[in-house]
């Protein structure tokens, strides 16, 4: 199959995972490695209302419980202005989910092991990595080209806020200067479109976070070490 028919393909198979109709995927257990690496993040202060994000310690990041911030699809310059100036529960320096391109520069189509396509290398991509080894889902096509039955988001762990299928941003640019890189969660490994084309925000935190106190929590925290310190001084 020469790249310009699959190109086409995975543009057909885009425009069909923009078109389907929605389902709403869950957490399927002892699937993937999720119950193991990821850990709950309450940023809120109160955890009865469960963790606003999951430190991933496979890659060192940190993922928002909320797998789409924005109300409806985005482009690709929407969601990166989004994300950068996000200020959630007090922490900034929130980004879309990185890749790596790897062998020629732009798309390196397969059906396996490169930046491009279906079953691509989960080393090149923080997406690739949650879809196949953190979540354990399975793509489109296998490594021989057959469809999957399975194939899709089936497992979304313990994040929320997810229809299947769906499609989302990454945070490089296309090469020529014009695209960017998105991710069909439900079908190919990784692709790219335009900016124009409409996807979902997901966004990320390098490192572990954490909540930030309150400012009533600093005041409380000085004024118990105040105590303390006094206490020893007269006593």
């Amino acid at each position: 199959m020469s790249f310009t028919n699959r190109l086409i393909q995975v543009t057909f198979l885009t425009l069909a995972v923009a078109l389907a109709p929605k389902a709403q995927a869950a957490p399927v257990v002892n699937q993937g490695t999720w119950e193991v690496s990821l850990q709950g993040r309450d940023l809120d202060g109160d955890i009865s209302n469960g963790f606003e994000a999951y430190y991933d310690t496979d890659l060192d990041i940190t993922w928002l419980a909320n797998m789409n911030l924005a109300t409806t699809d985005s482009s690709w310059i929407g969601a990166k202005n989004l994300a950068s100036g996000l200020n959630l529960y007090g922490i900034a320096g929130w980004r879309l989910p990185m890749m790596v391109d790897t062998g020629l520069p732009g798309c390196d189509y397969s059906y396996g092991g490169t930046d491009c396509g279906y079953n691509i290398d989960i080393n090149s991509s923080e997406l690739a990595h949650m879809f196949y080894t953190t979540l354990g889902n399975t793509a489109y096509l296998d490594q021989s080209g057959s469809a999957q039955p399975s194939f899709g988001m089936k497992n979304t762990g313990p994040f929320h806020n997810h229809s299947d299928p769906i499609v989302f941003w990454l945070g490089n640019s296309y090469p020529s200067g014009t695209d960017a890189f998105a991710w069909a969660f439900d079908s190919s490994g990784a692709q790219y479109g335009t900016n124009a084309m409409g996807a979902a925000i997901w966004v990320v935190h390098s490192g572990d976070i954490s909540a930030v106190p309150e400012p009533s929590t600093f005041l409380l925290l000085f004024i118990g070490l105040s105590l303390v310190f006094f206490r020893k001084l007269f006593l």
